[in-house]
């Protein structure tokens, strides 16, 4: 389910058990958790769950690379963009099906012509169609949504909810972020670094020159 924090963890900490479960991997109970993107947040959500999720583990360290971290601001970074379109054509529909029972109904936040593509949006990949996502979202940028998410509940709320940091975890984390990244932006990476270590974290944040969103994961690697 896109963008939702417990869901995606618990599929990090299941894929170290699996992996578990095949003698010639020859894997053991200590961890490092590495992720990018929707991936940050899932690292980050595995971290913060792994003591009550999978006790059976020992998490040595986190890695994350312009990680969907605070989704409050993501989303409102870009309401009005192609990139907060197609976004959001994934995580409001996720979120829809997984907090149903909480009101989250999607014609309470999208207009009609984004309901309109959002199947067509679902049926394909942010990496292998980013131009045809561009192309049929281009129409709806500017009336996507119909009120705020931010500030609508329960949406506001599952936005907070599903992002990161809402409790500190005991091994040292790093994040890198693109200095050019344009979907996650610099500005957001560096408040929740600074809320990270108002927890009590150890936290190596570096900014790598000329990354963006799409290159950040390799050139953070050194």
């Amino acid at each position: 389910s896109y963008l939702v924090g417990d869901t995606a963890g618990n599929s990090m900490l299941d894929g170290v058990r699996a992996a578990r479960e095949i003698p010639d991997a020859q894997a053991g109970s200590s961890v490092v958790l590495w992720g990018h993107s929707q991936g940050g947040q899932a690292a980050l959500f595995a971290a913060q769950r792994a003591a009550d999720y999978a006790p059976e583990l020992t998490i040595d360290a986190v890695a994350v690379a312009a990680p969907a971290a605070d989704l409050s601001a993501l989303m409102d970074s870009h309401l009005d963009d192609v990139s907060g379109v197609t976004i959001g054509s994934y995580a409001f529909q996720a979120f829809a099906g997984v907090y149903a029972d909480r009101g989250a109904e999607l014609d309470t936040v999208l207009t009609p012509a984004a309901l309109g593509i959002l199947p067509e949006m679902n049926r394909l990949c942010l990496l292998s169609h980013l131009q045809e996502l561009h192309e049929i979202a281009a129409p709806v940028v500017g009336g996507f949504v119909s009120v705020d998410p931010t500030k609508t509940e329960p949406w506001a709320g599952l936005l907070s909810e599903n992002s990161a940091g809402g409790t500190a975890f005991d091994a040292p984390l790093f994040v890198a972020q693109g200095a050019d990244d344009q979907l996650v932006l610099p500005g957001d990476t560096e408040e929740f670094v600074e809320h990270e270590r108002g927890l009590g974290m150890t936290v190596d944040h570096r900014t790598v020159p000329l990354a963006d969103h799409g290159t950040i994961a390799y050139l953070a690697l050194p």
